[in-house]
């Protein structure tokens, strides 16, 4: 009897320390889960100075920067997006100018990587500004186009409204959006019918979740599960927004001006597919779009590899307005 009373109590002693080691490993691997999935949100979401060709983005766009003021007629400008963010951008006015250009650069980049189009376009006055949490504007984060739509509302209202009242007559106002920002801008557009004249949209996502999930390994440098489903609650929680709800496969059914869809025919970061379900979904809606596939080229850099026939399609297009 008194042998079995003891038996039973080792077993009982047994079964709590294990329950007691299981409640450990428990804690300390949803630890490591919540640190690794921060770490890896990080590198997603916040504020960053990426190397571009071994050189800081911030001092890479500091030596554009002191090109453009020294070469064109250039104001610093800052103004604060719908929410009270403050953003920075640089407007650059041409004497005679055409039209009013904004460009809205692409995730992890900054306005001055856009110096390409100053060249391209030498007759209209052309703002670049940067995102939050991107180049010289404030913000601690990003949000891969989502609340970044509202800086492309205080962006474009601020230009339409500041070259207005200099000019004393209004210019078609024009748009340029490349990846992110181009998504922000469609976005905005299905917001603001009036915000534009006509619309370039350069190698943007059609469903933000989906891009995410093609390129979450490359990003984080972690498997997509456990730590994407972690991250994205994370990711909710610190943006006070779901970014997985950025469509702009649905909200290009909303914008009412003229666009045109750019992408190249081989994008390793993101597949030419995203402009085709952009264009169908715009057909379907019956949009006034039009669509160029071009050759292969690094993401987003089309403008660059391939600029005269850029120039060519892109100022035909607009000048269908300015003219």
């Amino acid at each position: 009897m008194q042998d079995s009373k003891e038996k039973g109590f080792v077993v009982h002693t047994y079964l709590r320390g294990g329950m007691y080691v299981f409640l450990i490993l428990s804690i300390i691997t949803t630890s490591l889960l919540v640190v690794v999935s921060y770490k890896g949100l990080q590198r997603v979401i916040f504020t960053i100075d990426p190397l571009i060709k071994g050189k800081k983005l911030s001092v890479l766009a500091a030596e554009i920067r002191s090109m453009v003021f020294s070469h064109h007629t250039t104001r610093a400008i800052r103004f604060q997006s719908k929410d009270g963010t403050s953003l920075a951008g640089m407007l650059i006015e041409r004497n005679g100018a055409k039209a009013n250009l904004l460009l809205c650069h692409g995730y992890r980049k900054s306005k001055e990587t856009l110096h390409a189009y100053l060249k391209m376009f030498p007759d209209y006055n052309i703002f670049m500004f940067d995102f939050r949490g991107h180049g010289e504007s404030g913000g601690d984060l990003t949000t891969i186009g989502y609340l970044e739509t509202q800086d492309v509302i205080a962006a474009a209202q601020f230009m339409d409204q500041e070259m207005t009242s200099r000019n004393k007559r209004r210019l078609p106002m024009l748009a340029i959006g490349v990846s992110m920002g181009g998504a922000s801008l469609i976005k905005a557009l299905s917001q603001e019918p009036s915000l534009c004249d006509a619309i370039v949209i350069d190698s943007t996502y059609a469903v933000l979740w989906d891009e995410i999930q093609l390129v979450f390994t490359k990003k984080s440098g972690l498997p997509l599960f456990p730590f994407l489903p972690i991250m994205k609650t994370m990711g909710t929680y610190y943006a006070g927004c779901d970014i997985a709800k950025m469509r702009p496969v649905d909200d290009i059914k909303n914008v009412k001006v003229p666009m045109m869809l750019i992408h190249s025919s081989i994008d390793h970061f993101m597949p030419t597919y995203h402009a085709l379900k952009l264009y169908n979904s715009a057909v379907q809606a019956e949009r006034n779009i039009k669509l160029w596939i071009g050759p292969p080229a690094d993401h987003g850099k089309l403008h660059v590899i391939s600029p005269d026939i850029y120039k060519k399609k892109v100022g035909k297009f607009f000048n269908r307005l300015v003219a």
